[in-house]
């Protein structure tokens, strides 16, 4: 006697299983080691997860929220992906990341968060006086270096 093979249609908030090929399985009483109920499970392929973007704020405590990237159709228990944007004068801190290796969970609440530090720029301050003529020259000797001021912090001297 041929034993037919059933596949079961079922969702969870893991899992989908899906039907193969819908029909009645036979249960045979003459030997029971064929009596096998395949069930086929594939990993869902609609679950979505967010990726935030943080810059850091102008007084260097903490960040600012200033992009949410809503990532859909994601593979459950597959690595999350994600892409650092570019802000200008700002750079991406991998370090900081939040959740970077994290798998997709099934339950659509998984938040990667990405920081952004401030640059460091460096400037110059020259100093120039009138001659008598009223052109101006440099003063000798008079000239600073401005280093390490983050991107954002106005220019003193």
């Amino acid at each position: 006697m041929k034993k037919d093979k059933l596949d079961i249609i079922y969702e969870d908030k893991d899992i989908i299983v899906i039907n193969k090929k819908p029909h009645l399985l036979t249960i045979s009483t003459e030997n029971e080691k064929e009596n096998v109920i395949k069930v086929y499970y594939v990993p869902r392929t609609d679950l979505q997860y967010t990726v935030e973007h943080y810059t850091q704020n102008l007084d260097l405590e903490g960040y600012t929220l200033v992009e949410t990237d809503k990532i859909e159709n994601a593979t459950y228990g597959e690595i999350a992906k994600y892409e650092a944007n570019e802000y200008e004068g700002f750079t991406f801190n991998d370090e900081l990341t939040e959740n970077k290796e994290a798998t997709v969970p099934a339950n659509n609440e998984l938040v990667i968060r990405l920081y952004y530090t401030r640059n460091n720029y460096s400037y110059k301050v020259e100093h120039y006086t009138e001659n008598l003529d009223g052109e101006y020259s440099i003063v000798a000797n008079d000239t600073e270096t401005i280093s390490n001021v983050k991107y954002g912090i106005p220019a003193t001297y």
